[in-house]
């Protein structure tokens, strides 16, 4: 199945990672923000699953034959509700307008903060990274004036750039209440057939009983 295929991928890539997840968490606005857009731009209202998740996390990065640069797994696999894999793309993506604005968008958010420092601790014995972080500075100042949007994501990226322990607890919580809204479902499919097979039953029995003389009906 692919969607087991593709969360052994990310397990295998996940134990690479030296460092433990970050902590430091995105404002409960900004959450919320993301997690509403997540759900409107990539059609979650429908419900997305946890295998979901992981499948459509394998196909944007087969789409871009991107994988995590090797020095990145001295870092953590994820600052708060951001997943690492996706902060580092957005890095080699920089010049990409939509991946610039995410940096711009998400500037004050204490988890990008957070990435934003690993990375440059990262950096100084790294000229390429170094050169890339010149790179996404320098991408920001496009955006005088423009108001920082605490939903933004690419448009392209849906639940992708979300850590793997926001969408389990997301997904989670949503795939829990589908399965509630199924079974309520068919109790009343089976209570709807109950009765209508207890209607036929006793339509039958009357018709083949004989009515005795004189009875009234």
């Amino acid at each position: 199945m692919r969607s087991q295929q593709a969360l052994n991928k990310y397990k295998e890539n996940r134990q690479k990672f030296q460092a433990p997840p970050s902590t430091v968490a995105s404002s409960a606005q900004t959450q919320a923000s993301v997690l509403n857009n997540v759900r409107t731009n990539s059609g979650t209202t429908r419900v997305v699953t946890v295998n979901h998740y992981y499948l459509q996390r394998d196909d944007f990065y087969n789409r871009y034959s991107y994988s995590t640069p090797s020095w990145a797994y001295r870092s953590s696999p994820s600052f708060g509700m951001w997943d690492a894999m996706f902060l580092w793309f957005m890095l080699d993506h920089i010049n990409d307008r939509q991946y610039s604005s995410m940096y711009y968008h998400h500037y004050d958010d204490p988890a990008i903060q957070a990435w934003r420092r690993e990375a440059d601790t990262l950096a100084r014995d790294n000229a390429d990274l170094r050169a890339k972080l010149a790179t996404l500075d320098s991408s920001q100042q496009g955006f005088a004036n423009v108001q920082r949007d605490p939903s933004y994501l690419p448009q392209e990226v849906g639940a992708t750039a979300l850590s793997a322990e926001q969408a389990e607890r997301v997904f989670a919580r949503e795939k829990s209440g589908f399965s509630l809204l199924n079974v309520f479902f068919w109790m009343g499919i089976f209570g709807f057939s109950l009765a209508l097979a207890c209607g036929i039953i006793w339509a039958i029995v009357r018709f083949v009983t004989p009515k005795k003389e004189g009875a009234t009906i």
